[in-house]
């Protein structure tokens, strides 16, 4: 576990991956054959061979995953069209899990919607999905999963807002939110943690924020996430949400760099044409002017080998592009 620096090793039990794995599967109609299209060293992808292997057929995975090759959204749809026809042959329903980069590429690949909507469930989790990506892919027929959880949960175990059965969350100081039950993890393998991100018994405090709304969980990023800039607190997930749903921009990651005379700066990595102007003005209209960050023009974003955005690659590009900022 652990996008934000040194891995974390995390003892999950034979009873922490047989409960995820029924959970999920009850609350998505029974179990399934699983595309594995997430590393196995990942939550997702560990989740998803499990579900497979107490399932009804074993798991298949993807040629590329694990970083064998880089992923390509024809190639991919083309193993996921010879998957489909063979389980559904079989008379089983047919699942895969991705995160929201691997979504947005096969949306934009001819034939891809109409792929993933052959598909019974797409899960997509392993970072923030936007409304607007969530509702471009459901309008073209996919029926997409959002799924919250983490390596400490083993995966998800919060499927669109809702807690799968026997899984606890509660919302404790700071907006924080916390997962208990039979998914939680015993533990990390070397104590202690870093703080924010602690064990008590069957229920972590994760480090994220959230809240209730009409009943369903709302995630709004890291604790660590609010940074001050220019004496404003700014919530750089804030910015994040809402500039991956401005036109133009298919993909974008915000990270905070420490500045010697604002307190924090914030980098944006944008992957589109968007015009830089609007995206500045959209940020200050809606968030104020403290949260505009600095707009960086990328092709890709640094990836973890589960998908996640690599933050310290990113912080590190920020600091790079704050120095050639002062050089003018």
């Amino acid at each position: 576990s652990g996008s934000t620096g040194a891995p974390r090793g995390v003892l999950l039990t034979a009873t922490n991956l047989r409960m995820s794995s029924r959970l999920g599967d009850d609350r998505l109609g029974g179990p399934a054959a699983w595309l594995v299209a997430l590393p196995p060293t990942s939550a997702g992808g560990l989740i998803a061979v499990t579900r497979s292997v107490l399932g009804p057929l074993a798991p298949t995975p993807w040629t590329g995953v694990g970083g064998a090759s880089r992923f390509a959204a024809a190639g991919f749809l083309t193993e996921l069209a010879e998957f489909v026809d063979r389980v559904t042959a079989a008379g089983v329903s047919a699942r895969v899990s991705l995160v929201p980069t691997q979504l947005v590429r096969l949306l934009d690949e001819p034939g891809g919607a109409a792929g993933l909507a052959r598909l019974d469930a797409v899960l997509v989790g392993g970072g923030p999905l936007s409304p607007g990506l969530l509702a471009r892919a459901r309008t073209s027929g996919v029926p997409v999963v959002r799924s919250y959880g983490m390596t400490e949960t083993a995966g998800g175990c919060v499927f669109d807002g809702l807690p799968l059965d026997q899984v606890r969350v509660s919302i404790g100081p700071d907006s924080q939110i916390r997962v208990g039950g039979p998914t939680v993890a015993a533990g990390y393998l070397h104590p202690p943690t870093r703080p924010g991100m602690t064990f008590d018994g069957d229920s972590v405090s994760t480090g994220d924020r959230g809240e209730f709304r009409d009943g369903r969980l709302t995630v709004f990023g890291r604790v660590d996430d609010v940074v001050a800039v220019r004496g404003s607190n700014v919530d750089r997930s804030a910015v994040e949400l809402l500039l991956m749903g401005c036109p133009g921009v298919s993909e974008a990651a915000v990270t905070s760099v420490q500045h010697e005379t604002d307190g924090w700066r914030l980098v944006a990595f944008i992957i589109g044409d968007p015009d830089p102007d609007s995206l500045r003005t959209v940020v200050a209209d809606q968030l104020g002017p403290a949260a505009v960050p600095t707009i960086v023009a990328v092709e890709s974003l640094p990836r973890l080998p589960g998908g996640k955005v690599d933050l310290p690659s990113l912080e590190a590009e920020a600091r790079l592009q704050l120095d050639r900022e002062r050089e003018k």
